[in-house]
């Protein structure tokens, strides 16, 4: 298998990345005044593999369902339920997650590279 970067789009700041975004430039995270992110889906691809459409499509969703959570269900909980500090709660767990999920598609990339299975044990 070999990773393929299927995609690519930069999409304006959610309402979790804009209450941050003094912090993501004091952190050195972004520069100032920028206002978008960058979305990106990776494919595995293995010549001849069936496996293919059905890889592209869940990937494809998978990013769709991470905006969907971040701006609709995220920012739209901190709109209509705000609590103390819940835009700093809720840009930690989205910090969190994408640093986990950075993680994990280094490894799975790594694995895809090097021809290994990307699962703990193979099946």
């Amino acid at each position: 298998m070999r990773p393929v970067v299927a995609d690519r789009r930069r999409v304006p700041f959610g309402p979790v990345l804009r209450s941050r975004r003094e912090w993501l430039e004091d952190q050195g995270l972004i520069t100032p005044g920028e206002e978008k992110e960058e979305l990106v889906i990776i494919r595995a691809e293995r010549s001849g593999s069936r496996r293919r459409a059905f890889l592209r499509r869940a990937l494809e969703a998978d990013a769709v369902h991470e905006q969907v959570v971040r701006r609709d269900i995220v920012g739209g909980l901190l709109e209509e339920e705000p609590w103390p500090d819940a835009e700093a709660d809720a840009a930690f767990g989205v910090d969190a997650t994408g640093r986990v999920d950075a993680l994990l598609g280094e490894r799975l990339v790594a694995a895809w590279c090097d021809g290994r299975c990307s699962l703990r044990a193979p099946l």
